[in-house]
């Protein structure tokens, strides 16, 4: 859960039961955060009044509000609490202004504490700058796209690719939408970010095909070591490795 602010307070469980793992960020939450029984929780850069209690591993970063750091076999349960966030930028998203399209990319915070205030801190990008793909279009068709300096945006679907999805534009974002699913299906890395600064890669599955892949995801090719000013930045980022694939083909 992210960037949303909750008028009352919030449940991290259902109807009374156990819960388990869970994240939220950039979340405000205007009453009490009631955990029930929830455990292994990442809580970031999040504010709520109070929280009425916490169990296992709860661990929050940057967050007002948020229980204090204990651990040992009395108390509440064991939490831990880092004050700020040494070095955020937000996930990227889209915004609708007059009827139009617009890609957020937030900037890059230090020392983060608390929420992004008004959730103001973002660059526009207009959609004439972004290319938005479908599973139907090639790997070649969408490494044009990139090649001419447009973001990406992945629309929901299996993508079955027969080469890389090559990044090598500084400050590039690639962001899914619904559960896009990237396939290296001939053993190549589904994403390769080359040696330049501030790309994004963000809410893509990336998921091993018939032939062994070495990596799905490869950042960098050599000893550059990224910015410090405008580093690379993954999220939301899941990879699967078994199992079988839309056409019924097992993977490796």
């Amino acid at each position: 859960m992210r960037r949303v602010e909750i008028d009352g307070d919030l449940e991290l469980f259902e109807g009374g039961g156990y819960a388990s793992g869970g994240y939220m960020s950039d979340v405000k939450v205007n009453g009490k955060v009631n955990p029930g029984g929830q455990q292994q929780w990442f809580g970031r850069n999040t504010e709520a009044s109070s929280w009425t209690h916490y169990n296992w591993n709860m661990v929050n970063v940057g967050s007002i509000g948020a229980p204090a750091t204990q651990c040992g076999a009395t108390g509440s349960g064991q939490a831990t609490n880092v004050p700020a966030t040494p070095v955020i930028a937000e996930k990227p998203y889209i915004v609708i202004q007059n009827g139009k399209y617009v890609l957020m990319v937030p900037g890059l915070e230090t020392n983060k504490v608390g929420v992004t205030q008004n959730w103001q801190n973002a660059h526009e990008v207009d959609f004439s700058d972004v290319y938005v793909a479908s599973a139907s279009d090639s790997a070649a068709h969408i490494n044009s796209k990139l090649a001419e300096g447009l973001h990406l945006i992945l629309q929901p679907g299996i993508y079955n690719l027969n080469d890389s999805l090559k990044v090598n534009k500084a400050n590039t974002v690639v962001m899914g939408l619904g559960q896009a699913t990237l396939v290296a299906t001939n053993g190549k890395p589904a994403i390769e970010v080359g040696d330049v600064d501030g790309v994004r890669v963000s809410a893509v599955l990336l998921e091993a095909g018939p032939q062994k892949s070495s990596a799905l995801l490869m950042w960098g090719n050599s000893k550059n070591s990224g910015s410090k000013s405008n580093p690379g930045i993954i999220q939301d980022v899941w990879t699967r490795a078994g199992g079988m694939n839309a056409t019924g083909s097992m993977m490796a």
